[in-house]
């Protein structure tokens, strides 16, 4: 990934100059599919295969041999061109490259393409822009929404249409109000075409003609611009090269199909996207979507990087830093509709595997939450990050008791009996260490996911009555060294409450420095130490004496 390209996208600078390769992740048939269907539609006397070899393979002049054989009529072929795309389920938003593209947050993207994919993708993902096809639309475009520039014409105007190779001479003479803009855009940006194959070699024409056109421009006016490639080719890079195009292989050894082939374009954008936007100061950054290729590779690393450990062990394993980091990609993400629910899916998979997120990604997933409603994953986290575990919850905590997060529909899910016996585990730690004379917060917080569970709140009945027994006499313990949890009862609509219990936690905590409530030796620096605590073992088959 250049490094100069990452800060121009950043730095809202580059156009990126979209082909025919990008539709083609869509299902949308490439020039050739069109061009053999033209050659059934007007029964010009010859077949597609015998035009083709006549012509060399040249698609333009393919193209305008079947003008001519139509009376150089275009409206035959732009007829042909849009049934090519009537009846098919095409949805932009499920297409990572369109999603992508659309996260790099470019002022303006120029195409080739005579399709409207680009704009069904924008208005699918809900952002502004405006389409630029006519010459009023150069004069009156708004600068404010993304434009997208159709370079070679609009389906809606036949008469805009480049299709033929007539029609693409005319246009290197770059005098047309299309070309005046491309040139008047370019000046201070990259550019970055993406979509064309080897056969393209009319890019490298065009842009050797505008780079002719600009000689008597700066040096430093002028940045470098790229074109993406999927495959190796030598001979190209150098003709690439030699006009001031710098070439990204994303299949620099020709291994993938394809198919694999097209979903590298969308790994490439994303990347791209990602790391332009954290390059980005927070005021600029515009929206940032989950592709269906970041769903999916989200939910690839969660698969792979969970483990069977308890969770007070897996926090400072790197599979369980790794599917942290992922949440924390996901939630500051929009969801467009069409992938909700894979979305959703890999969200709560990746919850049911994470003890910790830092403060700054905490109220962006309570809006996912309250998006997608209860789920017993969702309510097992929030049981995890109040019950302690781990210094960095302490962070979090003030947060936690913010009425901003969708209390409700967290705790509208029960959790398992699995989760309640590591709760109660965790609170018989918490009130061993709290009776050999010390003090913290997490007792409390412990009581109060307790008194959830004893309730019915977020725990159906169980036929372990050992299990509820020993939850309630935790409580009860702990409402001896705390008397305000004695009357506490917890809000289903909301989080803790505790600050009649905090008040007693501090003043426990000073008593201690003061000397008024002795340490006891055996304990005595095993705070941080796990499983370190000689507790009678609950019955639930675990070993307790492993870390």
């Amino acid at each position: 990934m250049p490094e100069e390209l990452v800060a121009a996208v950043s730095e809202r600078r580059v156009i990126p100059f979209v082909g025919a390769g990008f539709s083609l992740t869509l299902g949308l048939p490439d020039w050739g599919q069109l061009l053999a269907n033209l050659c059934k539609e007007l029964d010009v006397g010859l077949s597609f295969e015998e035009i083709n070899d006549y012509a060399n393979s040249d698609f333009l002049q393919i193209a305008e041999y079947l003008y001519i054989k139509s009376d150089r009529r275009i409206g035959p072929l732009r007829h042909v061109i849009e049934q090519g795309m009537v009846g098919r389920d095409i949805r932009p938003a499920t297409s990572t490259p369109h999603v992508e593209l659309a996260n790099l947050g470019a002022p303006q993207i120029y195409t080739t393409n005579y399709d409207d994919m680009l704009e069904k993708t924008y208005r699918a993902l809900g952002l502004s822009f405006s389409v630029v096809a006519l010459p009023k639309d150069v004069a009156q475009v708004n600068t404010r929404d993304t434009q997208i520039i159709k370079y070679h014409g609009d389906l809606r105007h036949e008469g805009t249409l480049v299709l033929t190779e007539s029609a693409y001479y005319k246009r290197l003479d770059f005098e047309s109000p299309m070309d005046l803009k491309f040139r008047s855009d370019l000046l201070g940006r990259s550019v970055l075409y993406m979509g064309y194959s080897f056969r393209d070699i009319n890019i490298r024409l065009i842009w050797f003609k505008l780079m002719q056109m600009m000689q008597d421009i700066p040096e430093s006016d002028r940045r470098p611009s790229y074109i993406l490639r999927l495959g190796p080719n030598p001979v190209l890079d150098e003709l690439y090269k030699d006009v001031g195009l710098r070439t990204i292989v994303l299949d620099p050894a020709s291994k993938f199909n394809d198919h694999d082939r097209r979903e590298l374009l969308g790994d490439f954008l994303g990347e791209l996207a990602t790391q332009s936007s954290q390059a980005s100061p927070p005021s600029s950054r515009g929206k940032q979507f989950a592709s269906a290729g970041f769903i999916q590779e989200i939910a690839l690393r969660i698969g792979a990087d969970t483990n069977p450990a308890d969770e007070f062990l897996q926090f400072d394993l790197p599979g369980s830093n790794s599917v942290t980091m992922a949440i924390r990609r996901m939630v500051v993400k929009d969801v467009p509709q069409d992938l909700e629910d894979a979305y959703r899916e890999a969200l709560y998979d990746g919850m049911a595997h994470v003890t910790f997120l830092p403060p700054p990604y905490v109220i962006p997933l309570g809006r996912k939450i309250k998006q997608f409603g209860p789920h017993q994953n969702v309510t097992e986290f929030f049981l995890r990050m109040l019950r302690g575990g781990s210094e960095q919850v302490h962070s979090v905590r003030p947060i936690l008791g913010t009425a901003s997060l969708p209390w409700q529909t967290i705790w509208g899910a029960e959790v398992s009996e699995a989760a309640v016996r590591r709760l109660v585990r965790e609170a018989r730690r918490e009130l061993a260490w709290t009776k050999a004379g010390n003090a913290d917060d997490d007792l409390v917080y412990c009581v109060d996911l307790l008194k959830r569970v004893v309730s019915g709140q977020i725990f159906g009945p169980t036929p372990d009555s050992k299990l509820m027994a020993q939850a309630a006499s935790i409580i009860s313990e702990s409402e001896q060294i705390y008397p305000a949890m004695t009357s506490y009862e917890p809000p289903a609509d909301g989080g803790p409450l505790l600050d009649g219990a905090l008040a007693q936690v501090q003043a426990r905590r000073e008593a201690i420095e003061a000397g008024e409530i002795k340490k006891d030796p055996e304990y005595e620096g095993t705070r941080g130490v796990r499983f370190a605590f000689d507790l009678e073992a609950p019955d639930d088959g675990e070993d307790e004496s492993t870390g």
